[in-house]
């Protein structure tokens, strides 16, 4: 490709130097060179030489395009067919996991895991931000992440009152 492009490169600047240099010749030169090139071949080889090599590199710049399209087009059927893979990967895993999750219960067994107490954890402090002067905490209440400022009070989920206090430099969470 660099070739041609030289190629056409040289014969255009062999083009437009015999123009400017035809511009500067007088008419009577000019009529002696249009009679000596009629009467000479090679000067009608010169074009259709230029002519084949115009239509080569038309024909050469299509072929790209049209190469450079397939090719995108190869990549993006590609891309769904691995899309369509993944999906139907997916359904597999969705379907086999939603099967392997369901648990059946008697109402009975049910109604007695109900009764049981479950074990109530002190909520811990778990992070710490310091935006604007403003202090909040993040805090976990049986499993459930809460926001709650300084010297403020919440509840976990029996009723039981809690805030969060700085003790000794250290933030800490105290009942009441």
């Amino acid at each position: 490709m660099q070739k041609i492009t030289k190629t056409l490169v040289l014969t255009l600047m062999i083009f437009n130097s015999t123009l400017t240099a035809s511009e500067e010749l007088s008419n009577a030169e000019l009529e002696e060179i249009y009679t000596a090139n009629e009467d000479n071949s090679e000067g009608n080889q010169v074009s259709l030489d230029q002519e084949q090599l115009l239509t080569y590199l038309e024909d050469s710049m299509e072929f790209e395009t049209q190469k450079l399209k397939l090719k995108n087009q190869l990549e993006i059927e590609k891309l769904k067919s691995e899309i369509a893979k993944l999906k139907d990967d997916n359904k597999n895993s969705d379907s086999r996991f939603e099967s392997e999750s369901i648990d059946y219960y008697d109402n009975n067994s049910y109604e007695s895991e109900k009764n049981i107490p479950q074990k109530e954890t002190k909520p811990t402090l778990l992070l710490s931000s310091d935006v604007g002067g403003i202090t909040t905490f993040g805090v976990s209440v049986n499993g459930k992440l809460t926001f709650v400022r300084l010297n403020k009070e919440f509840k976990d989920n029996s009723g039981k009152k809690y805030y969060v206090r700085s003790q000794n430099g250290k933030y800490v969470i105290l009942g009441k």
